[in-house]
């Protein structure tokens, strides 16, 4: 970044954006298939789409390992074909590594 005013390397950071948009967004795709991107893309889902928190001593890149390495469901022990990653909606918690019929189970009789 060849400016040291932080005003003026916004300034910068923006005009390069909106004149390489095509590239960035072809380099974010290809991002985007790597084993990085796929991780990133599921914690940020996983943080901020469905607002989940984790516990004291447990940290993003461990849960998503868990999750990747998972086959069998952690309640019926069903093979898991579609997996989800299930918290307690009133705590934000992280529980456990489910098939989609358990998560769902699980969210409706939280609501009851």
């Amino acid at each position: 970044m060849p400016y040291k005013d932080p005003e003026k390397a916004k300034e910068y950071n923006r005009q390069y954006r909106l004149k390489n948009k095509k590239k960035m967004d072809d380099y974010r795709k290809e991002w985007r298939k790597t084993d990085e991107g796929k991780m990133s893309d599921a914690i940020n889902s996983w943080k901020y789409t469905h607002k989940m928190k984790l516990r004291k001593g447990e940290d993003w890149e461990s849960i998503y390992i868990h999750y990747l390495i998972t086959e069998r469901c952690e309640v019926c022990d069903k093979k898991l074909i579609k997996k989800c990653l299930d918290h307690d909606h009133k705590s934000g918690f992280i529980r456990n590594v489910l098939c989609y019929s358990c998560n769902a189970n699980r969210a409706y009789e939280e609501n009851l």
